[in-house]
């Protein structure tokens, strides 16, 4: 029988790319442990810092070696995390990638006739290729917010402890920052689908001329065909730009949406031949 499809909630995915993650236990403690481990030692800096200047300013230098060796093993505890949860996360986000498309084609294969009659095949090229590079990018840079959160969290309370004032103008501005961002967060990604949606359906509308390639000859259609690849490939560039626009407008810290290069380099491609 074909497959049926059940709402899932908006949050289903993040727990099922959770779930696949956890199934490399190790992986996933060691970038876990590395990422809040090295963040946690690096805001300690500013209390090293503060007992350094102060003992200088009060003329004490019995612990002014101390301290800078203490700030030396943090930089290197540091230099070494971000190498460790770098390598690891990107371990983890190619066997993740690797797994989900092996388990999406066993999904295909285990389809009767009409289930697989009803499959779009720019649906399952754009959704096996795109949207997992995406995936692949986004637990590759997964350490990176991760290790982000920790620090925000840390860095307010030694703030707490050295300057409440400095802290409250702090929160203020992080404040701004997460509204910002959420209120660009529905644009940026209504592109991104957007964008996928057309690669799927330049890709099916391809597949569809090349099996009936005879036809399209004999009707001499070929200039209408590539005048209309050339125009699909045009307006998918056009919202890959804007997306990176509207991610930008959002602040620069929070663009680069995935998956770019893969779907440019596919419409040049196209657009090529």
């Amino acid at each position: 029988m074909p497959a049926t499809h059940s709402p899932m909630p908006a949050r289903a995915w993040i727990v099922r790319l959770a779930r696949v993650c956890w199934e490399r236990k190790t992986l996933s403690i060691i970038v876990i442990v590395a990422s809040v481990s090295t963040i946690l030692l690096a805001a300690l800096t500013p209390l090293i810092t503060r007992q350094a200047v102060n003992d200088a300013i009060a003329g004490d230098t019995t612990h002014l070696p101390l301290l800078a060796c203490g700030l030396l093993l943090i930089a290197l505890f540091d230099f070494i995390g971000n190498y460790v949860r770098r390598g690891y996360a990107g371990e983890l986000s190619l066997w993740v990638q690797h797994t989900l498309r092996s388990r999406a084609f066993d999904s295909i294969q285990k389809l009767d006739g009409a289930g697989q009659d009803a499959l779009r095949t720019g649906q399952v090229i754009s959704r096996t290729n795109s949207d997992l590079q995406q995936v692949h990018t986004l637990l590759q840079m997964c350490p990176v917010p991760l290790a982000v959160l920790t620090y925000y969290v840390a860095g307010i309370a030694v703030m707490l402890w050295m300057s409440p004032s400095m802290t409250l103008i702090v929160i203020c501005v992080l404040a701004a920052l997460a509204i910002t961002a959420l209120r660009a967060r529905r644009r940026v990604f209504a592109q991104t689908g957007l964008a996928s949606d057309r690669l799927a359906h330049m890709t099916e509308h391809m597949r569809e001329v090349l099996e009936q390639i005879s036809v399209v000859k004999s009707c001499v259609a070929e200039l209408r065909e590539t005048r209309w690849l050339d125009g699909q490939s045009r307006q998918m560039v056009a919202g890959t730009h804007r997306r990176r626009y509207l991610a930008g407008d959002a602040g620069r810290n929070h663009a680069g949406a995935t998956g770019d290069r893969a779907k440019s380099s596919c419409c040049a491609m196209a657009a090529g031949r």
